[in-house]
């Protein structure tokens, strides 16, 4: 019995390891900013097998940074990108801070219009 119970287990975790990545952070595209520069919209591009995971924001004096953390399960699907727009909620209005990724490295303000 107690072996039956360490086999089931062991498949529930290499099926999990298999089928399941560890979070990863998404990559980010462009943002654009409400009226009020308190809330975001961040566009992420994303596989048919990633899933969004969850959003934070870290809001310093220079810098606004978004991380948005994705699993990716493993499977075939159309090659194709996902662009998913994310609300962001700011404590403050952005004014002239940086709006960063995971890693520091800056997301471009999505450009409307001729």
């Amino acid at each position: 019995m107690l072996g039956a119970v360490i086999a089931a287990g062991l498949a529930v975790a290499i099926i999990a390891t298999l089928f399941l990545r560890p979070h990863e952070t998404a990559q980010l595209a462009h943002y654009a900013v409400a009226p009020d520069g308190r809330q975001l919209t961040v566009t992420a591009a994303m596989g048919r097998l990633e899933t969004i995971e969850s959003t934070s924001v870290q809001e310093g004096p220079t810098t606004v940074k978004i991380i948005v953390l994705i699993s990716r399960r493993s499977g075939t699907a159309p090659a194709d990108i996902q662009l998913v727009d994310l609300p962001i909620a700011l404590t403050s209005p952005l004014g002239g801070r940086t709006v960063t990724d995971a890693n520091d490295n800056a997301i471009p303000l999505k450009v409307t219009g001729p």
